[in-house]
């Protein structure tokens, strides 16, 4: 079975070409998808929550995102791990299926993930609404705050 998977793999290689050359195979290693993660999560605290994490922490802030870049390398860490360990497309999907088996708390569980992306995105998406309003008006119009953050979305 596995020969036959891999003749699969050489094959849809080898017919992805340009111009006769073979295409470029590209693979993501533990460091990428850890920085990538990193990136994703580091990211949109800093873009969405600096504002609100000052007014908590105060002259402490720095102290929050120490710990969340801590809690981020540790998530990142171990999405490379389990990518390693099952390389297969289905992401987050694939890990629960192997943690539960395919049924529905694994089901269930994927489609918590999909909200909590979509909520991800909202805030992002929501934040830079904010922070394009303030800076393109000097005010804080929720119809503008609100059409920013669907343009960013769409």
């Amino acid at each position: 079975m596995t020969d036959v998977v891999a003749k699969a793999v050489r094959g849809a290689k080898a017919e992805a070409t340009t111009s006769g050359k073979p295409a470029a195979v590209r693979s993501m290693n533990i460091w990428s998808v850890t920085a990538m993660g990193i990136g994703a999560m580091v990211g949109a605290g800093i873009f969405a929550l600096l504002g609100e994490v000052a007014l908590v922490a105060g002259d402490e802030t720095y102290v929050s995102f120490i710990l969340g870049g801590f809690v981020a390398i540790l998530s990142g860490y171990s999405y490379a791990k389990l990518a390693a360990r099952y390389p297969d497309a289905g992401g987050l999907d694939t890990y629960f299926n192997e943690a539960f088996g395919a049924g529905r708390l694994s089901g269930t569980l994927s489609l918590i993930y999909l909200l909590t992306i979509a909520a991800t995105i909202a805030l992002v998406a929501k934040a830079f609404g904010a922070y394009a309003t303030e800076l393109a008006f000097g005010s804080t119009d929720v119809v503008w705050i609100n059409a920013f953050g669907s343009a960013l979305t769409i």
